[in-house]
């Protein structure tokens, strides 16, 4: 087995099937050779590594790429406002259960082992998955409520307008009847003059 500097497990020797590496880089990764590329994959458990032979005189070159396939999801209105969620293969078999078999005592008990890691592993998936949609929650509460605050803000910036135009059209009334009651005044003014005058 290849553990980690934490002691977590990296690959085990049970891993490898022909030249397939699996679960080496990420659980749901396999990597695999060519069967023309001439090279053989085994496991040294002595020194605790895996090993690549082939044929010194065809040289054999990997490049391994990790397409990252988590399902992303925008959660602000920023562009990194945003969190990733990956969903691990839960087929039977990559689960393993596929080989379930209960012939025998031993196949039985190793079957019980199969379906325990297939469990934990389902268990795993859903713990992630929950976190996710925890988060989902109060990021889609919190949005509420900052829309809330926003439709608020916007009647109460509404309300400050619709007063302040109210206060503009009294005065523009006030001022109108001043206006119209000036220009009467005016007027009588002249025809009290022709009254005198014709008198």
């Amino acid at each position: 087995k290849i553990t980690d500097a934490n002691g977590n497990l990296i690959s085990a020797a049970e891993k490898i099937t022909d030249n397939v590496l699996s679960g080496v880089i990420h659980p749901n990764i396999e990597v695999k050779f060519d069967v023309n590329a001439n090279i053989k994959v085994s496991y040294d458990s002595g020194a605790k590594k895996f090993v690549l032979t082939g044929d010194p005189d065809d040289p054999y070159y990997t490049r391994i790429r990790y397409n990252d396939n988590a399902l992303k999801f925008q959660i602000g209105p920023n562009e990194l406002h945003h969190m990733f969620s990956a969903i691990g293969n839960m087929s039977s078999e990559a689960l393993g259960v596929n080989r379930v078999i209960v012939t025998d005592r031993v196949s039985a008990g190793r079957s019980i082992t199969i379906i325990d890691i297939a469990i934990s592993k389902v268990s795993s998936q859903r713990a992630s998955l929950g976190a996710v949609q925890n988060r989902l929650e109060h990021t889609i509460n919190n949005l509420g409520v900052a829309r809330e605050n926003l439709t608020a803000s916007e009647s109460r910036i509404r309300d400050t307008d619709m007063a302040g135009e109210m206060m503009e059209y009294v005065k523009q009334q006030i001022l109108l009847q001043s206006s119209s009651s000036i220009l009467a005044q005016a007027n009588q003014q002249p025809k009290a003059v022709f009254g005198l005058l014709n008198g």
